[in-house]
């Protein structure tokens, strides 16, 4: 899948960049495949508010616009955007901004008439209907709702004001992003509390021969016609927590084979990569399930 860590930043603060997030996830097993910073190639580009429009003293298709970027003074700005009103809000590229794709805007004459950047469409910030679905696609991208399909379902938070920095294809995330309204999370312990769980968990006993069945468990995955990669010793390691997590869950100081048991589906399948044809042997879930019926627990 694909994360958003402007998404996941309303849930949990994580403090680490992009490369420091990727390596920690990996290395926790969630192997992250790559990192792309999608607004890495736009700079200066801001949201703006339509003041006033006047149309071009030179021509027949173009606009000479007012707009409030969050500076003192509105900023004119010329453009042949059709779709375009008074109070809208639209992206704008200032002087000396840059687009994806390494294009680059300074403020010129259009005509004869001053124009200091450029009122930008979704394609020129990287995004598409997919991105913005209730908006408008062309000529210039409508910040605000233009005609919202489902007027429950806003594009746009209410919060949006004229000078907002705009960051890459999900335009300032909070702008074009559209997620789906959610009841807000309360946690449900401190981080104090789940620190002394971990603690508790770790000092759950594992008897010689549970370790053996865990061993026996993960060895076999790696040995089965079916199976590309088998789990590997990570694998292991983690199973062994859980056995231990699960123990502590059913108020003992002490794990069992049933504990093993009870996590080595959800510990084990996702470690598992079948071989290509090898569909009609089940899901990795259905192969783990048959290894805990054939597996011996040793004594």
């Amino acid at each position: 899948m694909n994360l958003s860590r402007k998404w996941l930043n309303e849930f949990v603060t994580v403090d680490a960049d992009d490369k420091e997030f990727a390596e920690s996830m990996t290395l926790s097993g969630s192997k992250v495949e790559v990192t792309e910073d999608l607004g890495a190639e736009i700079s200066n580009v801001v949201v703006g508010r339509v003041q006033s429009m006047e149309r071009h003293p030179d021509s027949d298709h173009m606009w000479v616009c007012q707009l409030d970027v969050g500076k003192d003074e509105p900023v004119q700005i010329v453009t042949g955007a059709w779709n375009i009103h008074v109070g809208d809000l639209v992206p704008v590229a200032l002087h000396k901004s840059t687009l994806p794709g390494g294009k680059k805007i300074e403020k010129g004459k259009l005509r004869g008439v001053l124009s200091n950047g450029m009122l930008c469409s979704l394609s020129e910030l990287g995004l598409d209907e997919r991105d913005f679905p209730y908006g408008v696609i062309t000529a210039a991208a409508l910040l605000n709702d233009y005609k919202a399909i489902d007027p429950a379902k806003p594009s746009i938070p209410a919060d949006i004001k004229a000078g907002d920095k705009v960051f890459g294809p999900v335009v300032c995330a909070e702008m074009l992003e559209v997620m789906p309204q959610r009841q807000e999370t309360q946690p449900v312990m401190s981080l104090e509390e789940l620190m002394e769980l971990r603690r508790q968990a770790a000092q759950v006993k594992v008897a010689d021969n549970v370790k053996a069945y865990i061993l026996s468990l993960v060895t076999a995955t790696r040995f089965l016609q079916q199976v590309k990669l088998g789990a590997s010793p990570r694998g292991s390691i983690a199973m062994f927590r859980a056995a231990q997590a699960m123990a502590l869950m059913n108020g003992r100081d002490y794990a069992t084979p049933d504990d093993v048991k009870a996590v080595a589906i959800p510990v084990l399948a996702h470690r598992i990569v079948l071989a290509s044809g090898q569909t009609d042997y089940g899901a990795p879930q259905d192969i783990v399930a048959e290894l805990l019926s054939n597996t011996h627990i040793p004594m």
